[in-house]
Formats: C-alpha cells, sequence, structure tokens
C-alpha cells in the first residue's frame, strides 16, 4: 500500500497541474481590477467589467465606496479597446470615502490584449485621467502606468505622475495628462501585451472623487497606444516652458511597495 502513495501523489499534481493549465488558458483575456483588497475579473473577453460597491484596505484601515454616475444608466466599469489601439480605463464611477483612513487606498487594472498594434516604432503608451473631487482639501491622487511585453517578463514602469489638488474647500478638476512613453528600443509589439494602470488615493471623510465619463470633457483614467507623445518630455537636469515637469507624489502606488514585481526604468 506505501508504494503506491508516491505515484497517487504524482497523479495528483500532473491533474492539478493540468487543470491550472486549462484555467490559465481560458482567462487569459480577462479584465483584472485590484480595488483595496479584493480583486475582480471579468468573463473572458470581456469589454467591461463592473466594479461598483464597497471595498476595505486593511493595512491602511481605508474604505471607499464606487458608485455609478453619468447619464443614460451609466455603470462605474472598466473599459477596455483591443483592436486599433490598446486601450484600458476607468469610467463612470464615483469613489467616495467611507472612514477618515482612505490614504494610499490602492486601485489597479489591467488586461492581456491581443497582438497589435505593432507599428509604428517605436509606439508610445500615454496615460490620460480627469477626475474632479469634492473637496480640494485633504485630497490627493498618484497615477503610476506599466506594460508587460513579452509575456515572460515582469512589467515595465512606464512613468507616473501625482495631483494634489490646493488645500481650498470647494471642487477641484485634476487633469494628468503627461508625454507618452516610448517602448524600448528594439520595440517589441509583435505578441500579446498587458498595459497596466495603479493609482493611489487620498480622500476626506465623506469626500468623493468623480469619474464622470459622460460629461462633456469625459472624466476617466486612460491608458492607450498612439503613435506620437504628443507633449516633450522634460530631460533630467533641464526644466524649461516647452516641456512637462512632473511634482513629487506625495502617495505610494503599489509597485512601490512591491518593487521586487517591476522591472524597467526607476521611480
Amino acid at each position: 500500500m506505501a508504494s503506491k502513495l508516491p505515484w497517487a501523489v504524482a497523479s495528483l499534481m500532473m491533474i492539478s497541474l493540468a487543470v491550472a493549465s486549462i484555467s490559465l488558458a481560458e482567462h487569459e483575456y480577462e479584465i483584472t481590477a485590484t480595488i483595496g483588497d479584493t480583486t475582480l475579473n471579468s468573463a473572458t473577453g470581456a469589454a467591461s467589467l463592473p466594479i461598483a460597491g464597497t471595498y476595505t484596505h486593511a493595512a491602511t484601515g481605508g474604505q471607499i465606496t464606487i458608485s455609478n454616475v453619468g447619464s443614460g444608466g451609466a455603470t462605474a466599469q472598466i473599459a477596455v479597446s483591443d483592436t486599433a489601439v490598446d486601450e484600458v480605463k476607468l469610467i463612470n464611477a464615483r469613489i467616495t470615502a467611507n472612514n477618515t483612513s482612505v490614504t494610499n487606498f490602492p486601485i489597479t487594472f489591467k488586461r492581456r490584449m491581443t497582438q497589435g498594434p505593432n507599428t509604428p516604432p517605436p509606439l508610445y503608451y500615454k496615460i490620460y485621467a480627469s477626475g474632479l473631487f469634492q473637496q480640494g482639501l485633504g485630497s490627493s491622487i498618484n497615477i503610476g502606468w506599466f506594460s508587460k511585453n513579452p509575456l515572460s517578463n515582469g512589467f515595465l514602469y512606464l512613468g507616473s505622475q501625482p495631483c494634489t489638488p490646493p488645500g481650498i474647500p470647494t471642487q477641484y478638476n485634476c487633469v494628468i495628462a503627461p508625454a507618452g512613453s516610448s517602448w524600448p528600443t528594439p520595440p517589441d509589439m509583435t505578441a500579446d501585451r498587458v498595459p497596466k494602470v495603479e493609482v493611489a488615493l487620498k480622500l476626506a471623510n465623506g469626500k468623493w472623487l468623480d469619474f464622470d465619463s459622460t460629461v462633456a470633457q469625459p472624466r476617466q483614467i486612460r491608458l492607450y497606444t498612439s503613435g506620437s507623445p504628443d507633449v516633450t518630455p522634460c530631460p533630467k537636469k533641464r526644466r524649461g516652458r516647452d516641456c512637462t515637469d512632473q511634482p513629487n507624489p506625495s502617495l505610494y502606488l503599489p509597485y512601490q511597495l512591491e518593487a521586487a514585481k517591476v522591472i524597467g526604468k526607476e521611480p
């Protein structure tokens, strides 16, 4: 009887590995969002993932509620496009702080994209974010963007930028729109890739941050590909009116607390 035990264990391991492989294959093109300590996944190949709900973050003690916002029955969601461009974005969401501990509250979203666009080299990953804070006082956001290609690599850090409103008790619209981040040379875009956005959020108790994408100038967090950077980035040792600068962040992105999972440029 004892001599059969190793074979039984080996058989179970082989079955487990086979099931895991099938599971991975089935879920390759899910949208994944991690909000606080909760991870949500869409159906395979879905173009959107609803995210309304209440979420907590044990490390900070913060709790938020994400609700639907926007006209025409808009739904708070992560939406993707996987056609002529790679695009992943957070839209139609109002994020409200439920307690006084919503500082460095993490939100991450990503999706594996099929091959293309491949050209022109270089290809640029661009971030655009616009969000309306109910109150500037005690509010802040820091957004980082990443990509993985080939899939065997870790995520490459492409950039990050914070927005800290002035300390005012009234509404304030934060806009983040830096130059696009060029894929490393030589560019390798001839296979699937995974764009990812990370957010660190600070909100005063009871106050909200609005990403209503149904307004004339849509409020959203959008990472997408483009053939041009649009804005001239600033060299490290030069600052001028012809390029953009990034202020020092006051919030820490999830990757900064898990540096071993990210390769590439330093923050």
